[in-house]
């Protein structure tokens, strides 16, 4: 009974404690389990009133600010979490102003005027704009509510964001509450205080200030993070009899066995490797070419998969802007090709064959046992491999010009696959389909990178355009995400029985234009809508992907809409700009197309070898992407056309994109049947080139809808410029390939 008595009295008085004694024990309650960084503590006024506007990851939001700023402040709460009788007694303590949507219009503005004049007797006020904890893991769209309380306040707004608190405990993943401790205690978060903004500022301006204190935030998360060899052996020492990789011709390769194959390989490549900084790889992406680039890492080189769909000429401008010497590649691949790489040629058939058993128990003693420095030496690691070192050269499509060497960091793929995983949470569980090639940014980061990373299975495929195969993959594996391009998922529609498709949970398109009629097809036909994603080589690669919406009672937060390419990535930045000069720091106008630049840990090093043209496109971090898009309130991009995709027609921009879209749309159809482009005119200086592949009474009845659309008639290509081709020339990705579209429109035109 006396300790019931004692308990009690103690409850009693907790609920009794001044306001300074609780902040200080919440503060280490909280302390003991996050570890906090602050950014900005002198952006904090000393004194006076203001309004903390900050974005909401968790329900220990609320005691992480309390932890990183002495002085008292007072939350505007859900209250429906106030009036928990839980809850209610320290909020009360701390002086919480309930506010609920559902409240009546007077008792709504009322807790919002309580909230006004806090801050006008100096008091410091925090509401969380966004409304709602995130489910999505992206920065939702911000509420007006804190317009209404500052509205004849004279007191800064000061933009806070919280970063590195998805993940932990009270926060989402897959729209469930994270319950589990961290993996490392206390747990790191970043808590950053922007400038003071007027009180005047809008909805707009504070989300994007917190926007851009979570991207600056990201660079904290710098030392979490090891080189990708480090971090394939511990995936691999983890869980070694977990499936990692497979192929047609291969078998399925646990994590263990792919560590001690990866040894094996890079203990024989080692001589041949010896003094070349970076060395080329001509293979499809396969069991083979993942386990050669895996051990090209482990000796401490850089890999850089040569363009097999390239002329040898330019493969062999590539391989000499590397100072590549010796090229890994197959006999059977380059007997399918009928192409010869450059330099000397090391064929993995005799790499790898007949392996004895000594090397055999060699590898498998250094791969279960052996400290990841022992490992380095062994596999010739002549120097530590750093964060800022190289990890690959990928030489950009070139469908609008030569290709440029993109120098991507072991930083730059890391800190893309984290900003993807952010939002995606892709899992152990999750098994990709990796049909797209090394040499392509999304083939290297995501389908070779990512699956050691997080130790997920992958399921390789040489070609992407064998339908049927694929389909017999993706079933027979139980493939949960699909990565291709809109090209390709028109022939999957035509030759993959969607039964075959049953296991797919995402699938995500990029490289072109995803067209609303083509995702609806491909719902119709596999139950599935394809998410569109945007990226460039140089960002490696991914910038903004749609992601599916998080819906549940009192719950709809939007994580994608059609014909836009989503948001930005977690830790990114976006702005647009005049596309004449884009360097400009005059803002475009709401709503206005600009050319889009970005901003992140993800940009690239720079090109290869050519100084000039990566100052024209990187500046101050900035990473001009050559795009046209606008920007809408919810933070949504939509690329409205490659500033090369426009021509210029009698002093008046013209978008081929949307001539493309319109033109399919008369047509009725999904795939893609048209394409624009411009050959010089001495008249209006560019002259409009539709190549399409209809018959001629379907083009005739298109071209009569066309006449009598809505566009502009400057926009409108004549019927004499319209010109049938049996296939448009693309690329190994399956993007067009822009350049060679020009020059067979060039020679239909000068035709008689």
């Amino acid at each position: 009974v006396g300790g019931v008595l004692t308990l009690a009295g103690a409850i009693y008085a907790v609920f009794l404690l001044p306001d300074s004694l609780l902040r200080f024990l919440l503060w280490c309650l909280t302390n003991s389990i996050y570890r906090i960084r602050i950014v900005g503590r002198d952006h904090l006024p000393e004194k006076g009133g203001a309004l903390f506007v900050c974005n909401h990851v968790s329900y220990a939001d609320a005691l992480l600010l309390i932890a990183a700023t002495d002085r008292p402040i007072r939350f505007l709460m859900f209250k429906d979490i106030y009036d928990s009788p839980w809850i209610r007694p320290f909020a009360r303590i701390l002086r919480a102003i309930p506010v609920s949507a559902a409240q009546r219009p007077r008792e709504l503005l009322q807790s919002l005027s309580a909230a006004s004049e806090a801050i006008r007797h100096g008091e410091v006020v925090c509401i969380f704009a966004e409304g709602q904890i995130t489910r999505i893991g992206q920065l939702l769209p911000f509420q007006r509510g804190f317009e209404r309380i500052m509205k004849d306040v004279d007191a800064p707004i000061i933009p806070v964001a919280l970063d590195g608190v998805l993940g932990s405990p009270t926060s989402f993943e897959h729209g469930r509450m994270v319950r589990r401790f961290p993996e490392r205690l206390p747990h790191p978060v970043t808590v950053s205080f922007g400038a003071p903004l007027p009180p005047a500022a809008g909805h707009i301006q504070v989300r994007e200030a917190v926007q851009a204190l979570i991207a600056g935030a990201w660079q904290y998360r710098r030392a979490r993070m090891e080189p990708m060899p480090r971090n394939f052996v511990r995936a691999a020492r983890r869980h070694p009899r977990r499936f990692f990789m497979t192929d047609a011709a291969t078998g399925q390769v646990n994590f263990g066995a792919a560590l001690v194959k990866t040894l094996v390989l890079a203990r024989r490549l080692k001589k041949i490797w010896r003094g070349q900084e970076m060395v080329g790889l001509f293979l499809p992406p396969s069991v083979p070419g993942a386990l050669v680039n895996y051990a090209a890492f482990l000796c401490g080189k850089v890999p850089v998969n040569l363009n097999y769909t390239l002329s040898e000429a330019t493969i062999a401008a590539c391989a000499q802007q590397c100072g590549i010497r010796t090229v890994i590649t197959s006999r059977k691949f380059l007997e399918k090709l009928k192409l010869t790489p450059p330099g000397e040629l090391v064929y993995l058939e005799d790499v790898a064959a007949g392996p004895t058993a000594a090397e055999k128990l060699a590898a498998f003693l250094l791969a279960k046992f052996a400290p990841f420095s022992l490992l380095k030496k062994v596999a010739g690691q002549e120097q530590a491999v750093a964060l800022d070192d190289l990890a690959t050269v990928i030489f950009s499509s070139g469908s609008t010009g030569e290709p440029k060497g993109v120098m991507l960091t072991h930083y730059n793929i890391l800190s893309n696959l984290e900003q993807f995983g952010h939002i995606l949470n892709f899992t152990h569980h999750d098994r990709l389909l990796g049909i797209l090639p090394f040499f392509h940014s999304f083939g290297f980061t995501v389908t070779l990178c990512l699956p050691a990373e997080i130790g997920a299975g992958v399921v390789f495929h040489a070609n992407p355009l064998d339908a049927s195969a694929i389909g017999t993959l993706v079933r027979e594996n139980r493939v949960t995400i699909l990565l291709a391009t809109p090209t390709f998922l028109q022939l999957y529609m035509r030759g993959v029985p969607s039964a075959d498709f049953g296991s797919l949970q995402v699938v995500i398109v990029g490289a072109e234009k995803l067209s609303a009629r083509l995702a609806d097809a491909f719902e119709a036909c596999f139950g599935l809508r394809p998410l569109e994603g945007y990226g460039t080589t140089e960002c490696a690669p991914a910038v903004a992907v749609n992601i599916m919406d998080f819906r549940a009672a009192g719950f709809h937060q939007i994580g994608g809409k059609r014909g836009k390419i989503g948001r930005v990535l977690p830790g990114m930045m976006a702005r647009l700009a005049d596309p004449e000069h884009p360097w400009s720091e005059t803002p475009v106008p709401a709503g206005e197309p600009g050319m889009l630049l970005v901003r992140g840990p993800n940009v690239m090093r720079g090109y290869l070898g050519q100084p000039e043209k990566t100052a024209d496109v990187l500046r101050h971090g900035w990473y001009c992407t050559g795009d046209v898009a606008t920007l809408d309130e919810d933070g949504f991009l939509q690329i409205t056309g490659r500033l090369s995709r426009f021509s210029k027609i009698g002093g008046e921009m013209v978008p081929h994109l949307k001539l493309e879209e319109k033109l399919a749309e008369l047509a009725g159809l999904a795939e893609t049947v048209f394409v624009v482009t411009s050959v010089p005119d001495e008249k209006k200086g560019e002259r409009l080139i539709v190549l399409h592949k209809l018959a001629d009474n379907e083009l005739a009845v298109c071209l009569e809808k066309f006449a009598a659309c809505d566009l502009p008639n400057l926009w409108k290509p004549k019927p004499d410029a319209f010109y049938r081709v049996e296939q448009f020339p693309l690329l190994g990705t399956g993007k067009l390939d822009l350049r060679q579209v020009r020059e067979v429109a060039q020679q239909f035109s000068a035709l008689p």
